[in-house]
């Protein structure tokens, strides 16, 4: 009679727990293995977003373009950018313009 009565009223219960707890650690699993790939993924990016970034500024250093301000010294070449170009041309106008003034005060 015990048995008959723990067959029908508490199996289900029982049954209806295991199945919970099932569904709680399957859950538990996905949610930690796609945790898992998150990270992977992330690292991958890093590095991969590390590496191209060194790479593209090896690549920029390394090529030098022709140019008309290009200066030589020790037999080796160095391109002189725009605004450096400029910076000089304007330092050379100013020195100029200085020494012209300085002679109309003398």
């Amino acid at each position: 009679m015990i048995k008959w009565l723990v067959n029908n009223f508490i199996k289900e219960h029982v049954d209806q727990l295991v199945d919970s707890r099932l569904n709680e650690k399957m859950f538990e699993k996905y949610y930690e293995r796609r945790q898992n790939e998150f990270r992977q993924r992330i690292n991958e990016v890093r590095q991969s977003l590390h590496s191209s970034s060194s790479a593209n500024q090896e690549d920029k250093q390394a090529k030098l373009l022709p140019s008309s301000g290009i200066q030589t010294r020790n037999q080796e070449s160095v391109l002189l950018s725009k605004a450096d170009q400029t910076s000089i041309k304007r330092n050379a106008d100013m020195d100029s313009i200085k020494a012209k003034l300085m002679r109309k005060n003398k």
